[in-house]
């Protein structure tokens, strides 16, 4: 880890501190809303650390273990909490080897339709569709999730 200590706080405090005071921010406006589902959009690192990049990891690790920590007190409150994990984005006038195995934003975007398109309830299953996109997702029956996987990907 070659980081010095402003920079390590940059990353904490751009990938952990702002969404722990915009959850906070938000929170009385979820609990007052009938639409009561937080969807966070981390990065694969939060499961699957990459070398050169500890501090980066471990902030996206901070924001799974939130956001699962999440799940646990506001679900009895009618809440959904759910993180996306996107791997290696897509990126337009980027060019990258055939075997990375990019995700698209569409691919994102419609993973965050799926899941608000559901009722509400435990946020307690992980789905992994493919290699690089993870979901801790609502409990659904799984013919609908094996539906949005085929349509997704």
């Amino acid at each position: 880890m070659d980081l010095m200590p402003e920079e390590i706080n940059q990353v904490i405090t751009t990938n952990v501190t702002a969404l722990i005071h915009v959850i906070y921010l938000a929170l009385p406006h979820l609990l007052s809303s009938t639409q009561h589902s937080m969807i966070n959009i981390c990065f694969l690192a939060g499961k699957a650390s990459l070398p050169g990049a500890s501090c980066y990891a471990a902030s996206k690790w901070a924001i799974v273990g939130f956001t699962v920590a999440l799940q646990q007190e506001l679900w009895k409150q009618g809440i959904r909490v759910c993180a996306i994990l996107p791997g290696q984005l897509e990126q337009l006038g980027i060019k990258l080897p055939e075997d990375v195995g990019a995700i698209s934003l569409s691919a994102i975007t419609d993973t965050i339709a799926f899941i608000l398109q559901h009722p509400t309830g435990s946020c307690q299953q992980k789905l992994f569709c493919g290699r690089w996109l993870a979901v801790n997702l609502v409990s659904l029956p799984v013919s609908r999730i094996s539906q949005f996987i085929h349509r997704v990907f």
